[in-house]
């Protein structure tokens, strides 16, 4: 949505008090937008450093609610953009993911795209901090959930080592 798009758009851009007033009239014209208006509305506000205030919205979600982590992962997200300014930061933004991917080991079909786009976030964070074991571990889990729904295609694992010059048909 266009609205969503550019509201994200101006809190990149470091001014949540611009998209302050353009959520507000979000919400009373596009009550479907609910949710993604909300974590919009807590980017902005970690933004401007208020994480107490978003720690007080999280709390009163039901925990382990697609909302819950919707803002327990843009709470993670700000501390980490934050970690050069407090080293304590880097760790809350990693215990926040670990928490997550503990909590969510397989997503449901509700939790899919999000729990790929998480994954994906998590990914280049790691490769930010040169750990890169650990990355593409996160990377390998990520590909074994995905589900490749094409006629004809078949996923399965192949150890390499093991069927070094065998041909594939005999290998599968």
């Amino acid at each position: 949505d266009a609205e969503g798009d550019f509201i994200e758009a101006l809190i990149d851009a470091n001014m949540p008090d611009l998209a302050a007033p353009v959520i507000t009239a979000a919400k009373k014209k596009f009550v479907y937008l609910g949710p993604r208006l909300e974590v919009l509305e807590q980017q902005g506000a970690l933004r401007l450093g208020k994480f107490d205030q978003v720690q007080k919205i999280i709390d009163g979600k039901k925990k382990g609610s697609p909302e819950y982590w919707a803002l327990s992962l843009a709470m993670a997200d700000a501390y980490y953009a934050r970690r050069n300014a407090d080293p304590k930061n880097l760790a809350k933004c990693e215990e926040l993911y670990g928490a997550f991917f503990k909590a969510v080991p397989k997503p449901t079909a509700a939790l899919q795209n999000f729990y790929e786009q998480a994954s994906y976030i998590w990914i280049q964070m790691l490769l930010q901090q040169k750990r890169m074991g650990e990355a593409a571990k996160v990377y390998e889990g990520l590909l074994k959930i995905k589900t490749m729904d094409i006629p004809g295609f078949k996923v399965t694992e192949i150890p390499i080592t093991y069927y070094k010059n065998t041909p594939l048909e005999r290998a599968v």
